[in-house]
């Protein structure tokens, strides 16, 4: 009899699903080289069903986000390859120790690889080669961790992926253009970017808003803490490109997908914050995605009160996000 197959949420499925999306844009800007002299028929190496593999894509989705990405894009390197060289041939893929496991077992060409990130440091990657059994781990396990920040892509650190985000806006005015200024500096002095403790440690991090629009009417949220009127958004997690933060954040706080209508922020500001959590500088960068008005609102009730679709003349700006005039100013040229 067959073992059981794990049963993955509704939601951790729906994130695998939209990773691959997301994966298959970073593959592509990133590493363009694998994508030459392959016809479209390779789209069959990445497409492949997930859910062919239960087992495995449940351990996936129990992962971080962050790390999930980066481990899933690490298989689709590893398939890619594999289906772009006869010396390789097929790959199993399987689970091993609880981890997912790359072999070639038709060929025998190559170790078996297992990349992984452990509870203890879910923030490190690490490639376990050459697996054996355990009375043998000790004579052949070789590791080689990546750090949080390491890459974005493989071609380009996730620092250098940020500031070029950055370098991405152009700014509307005299106080965009110090933000900018500012922004740019804080990254290239080595300061950690991302919060590692609530509610402000360290003092300065990145987040990510997104408006949805549709037509001339916004999507905002009353939040619970701020208490005021804010778009959506979070702040971006250690190893997590801006963007994949709004792809988390949209599901996560909207149930559904994000459409971008541009894939560089439209604005950044850098502003201390009120409410609950007063004391700290957010540096936000603004994306915009398409929306749909006439669609039920599944909204996060823990972090807001209630979300609603405004018209400019009934934009609440007395009890709204201080730099919401001016984005909107922005949005309309």
């Amino acid at each position: 009899m067959e073992p059981m197959a794990r049963a993955i949420p509704v939601k951790r499925r729906q994130a695998l699903l939209d990773d691959r999306d997301t994966i298959r844009e970073r593959l592509a800007e990133s590493t363009p080289d694998l994508f030459r002299g392959f016809g479209a028929g390779t789209e069959r190496w990445f497409l492949q069903e997930i859910d062919g593999k239960p087992d495995v894509s449940a351990v996936y989705a129990r992962y971080p986000p962050a790390a999930r990405l980066k481990l899933l894009e690490i298989r689709a390197l590893i398939l890619k390859l594999a289906a772009g060289d006869d010396r390789i041939g097929s790959i199993a893929e399987t689970l091993t120790w609880d981890e997912p496991a790359y072999l070639t077992r038709q060929s025998k060409s190559g170790s078996t690889i297992r990349p992984a990130a452990k509870a203890s440091a879910p923030d490190t990657l690490g490639f376990y080669l050459n697996c054996r059994p355990p009375s043998h781990v000790t004579h052949g396990v070789g590791v080689t961790a990546l750090a949080p920040d390491t890459g974005y892509s493989y071609s380009m650190p996730m620092r250098n992926a940020i500031r070029a985000e950055i370098l991405a806006i152009e700014p509307m005015d005299n106080r965009e253009t110090d933000d900018v200024a500012s922004t740019l500096a804080w990254i290239d002095s080595g300061a950690p970017l991302c919060r590692t403790a609530k509610p402000a440690t360290p003092p300065w991090h990145l987040v990510s808003y997104f408006v949805l629009v549709d037509d001339n009417h916004v999507l905002l949220v009353d939040h619970l803490n701020a208490g005021l009127w804010l778009p959506t958004g979070g702040h971006v997690e250690d190893g997590e490109h801006p963007r994949d933060t709004v792809r988390r954040e949209v599901r996560e706080e909207l149930n559904q997908g994000a459409c971008f209508l541009r894939p560089a922020p439209l604005f950044l500001t850098v502003t201390r914050t009120v409410g609950n959590t007063a004391g700290h500088t957010d540096v936000s960068l603004w994306y915009v995605l398409r929306g749909d008005r006439h669609q039920a609102i599944e909204h996060d009730g823990s972090e807001f009160r209630e979300a609603c679709w405004f018209a400019p003349h009934e934009l609440p700006f007395d009890r709204a996000e201080p730099q919401l005039r001016r984005f909107l100013a922005k949005l309309d040229t």
